[in-house]
């Protein structure tokens, strides 16, 4: 398996790349074939790295001790010259949020990073609504959002039980009706949307947020102020869905070049951009996305392309030019 990643502009750094290839052995276990990365910095300097199997490098003073079975960058990603990618993919959070785990009592931590099925919310909340530095307008965020998804819903509040956390909630309606719910009196889709509009505001932001579902266990109604919470991160950081949903694909302000379609060919998963006749029929608005995923109209571009049109170049560079 072979995964790389290209980077844009990001403070001083112009760009970059990374890529890695392992290899799966007879014992269920793996070693690294190869690893490579690349960063341009806006002074003009290039730095890299390519271990194949030896380490390359023409950044001076690099003598990382290195395993078979483990990536170089977590080490060499110390050193500032590459700190910026490693930064970078270190970020990433992948989220499926499981209601279960916010019903129950949960262990304090410090709430700097969402647990990736939303199991210290308590600890997340707590630090953003009273001990960040924009608590009062994260703090405004969050419950607009919640109201807008689980109407009447006005707030949500980490809540102690010695040395355990909860959260409660606050419905209110009229100017002077209101009831106050622990977690295990709400609905999974309210959990699960407090969960996600969490993992957008945590603090510090993810560079990338990928969201599985977000429709899941969520009411038709409320999935437009959900598409509001995700085109809202998508304005901080880079946002990836995976989704089964046509209301989803077909909100106004998704276009063709966001959507990728999973396909499965020849024993294996692939992720592929939409085919051009696909492209062509959303960009003239003949029908959208949705309609085209409901029809199973919605076709990917060849896993194999021609030289002369392929667009891709190979895994790794010749990086000593």
């Amino acid at each position: 398996m072979g995964l790389a990643f290209e980077f844009g502009a990001c403070n001083d750094v112009e760009g970059g790349r990374y890529a890695f290839e392992i290899k799966a052995l007879p014992n269920y276990g793996y070693r690294i074939v190869r690893e490579q990365c690349q960063i341009r910095m806006t002074s003009g300097k290039r730095w890299w790295f390519d271990r194949n199997p030896a380490l390359k490098t023409n950044a001076t003073g690099l003598n990382p001790a290195l395993e078979s079975t483990a990536l170089a960058l977590p080490l060499i990603g110390g050193d500032e010259r590459f700190s910026q990618i490693f930064k970078l993919l270190s970020g990433m959070r992948v989220y499926s949020i499981e209601p279960g785990k916010l019903r129950e009592m949960q262990d304090p931590d410090s709430g700097l990073t969402l647990k990736s099925d939303g199991s210290n919310s308590a600890s997340v909340l707590q630090e953003l609504i009273e001990r960040t530095e924009r608590s009062e307008r994260i703090r405004n965020d969050i419950y607009n959002f919640l109201e807008a998804i689980v109407p009447n819903t006005k707030s949500v509040r980490p809540k102690k039980h010695g040395n355990k956390l909860s959260m409660t909630f606050v419905q209110q309606w009229d100017d002077d009706k209101k009831l106050t719910f622990d977690t295990f009196s709400m609905s999974d889709g309210t959990l699960r949307s407090l969960g996600l509009i969490l993992a957008v505001f945590q603090q510090p932001t993810p560079s990338v947020l990928v969201i599985e579902e977000p429709e899941s266990t969520i009411h038709p109604g409320a999935l437009d102020a959900m598409l509001d919470l995700i085109q809202h991160a998508s304005k901080r950081m880079q946002v990836v869905v995976t989704t089964h949903s046509p209301d989803i694909l077909d909100a106004k302000w998704i276009s063709d070049e966001n959507i990728r379609v999973v396909s499965w060919e020849q024993g294996a998963s692939h992720v592929l951009m939409l085919s051009e006749a696909t492209k062509e029929t959303l960009r003239r608005h003949i029908t959208g996305a949705g309609e085209m995923l409901r029809s199973n109209t919605l076709h990917p571009e060849a896993l194999f392309q021609d030289d002369e049109t392929l667009r891709f170049g190979t895994l790794f560079e010749d990086l000593s030019k």
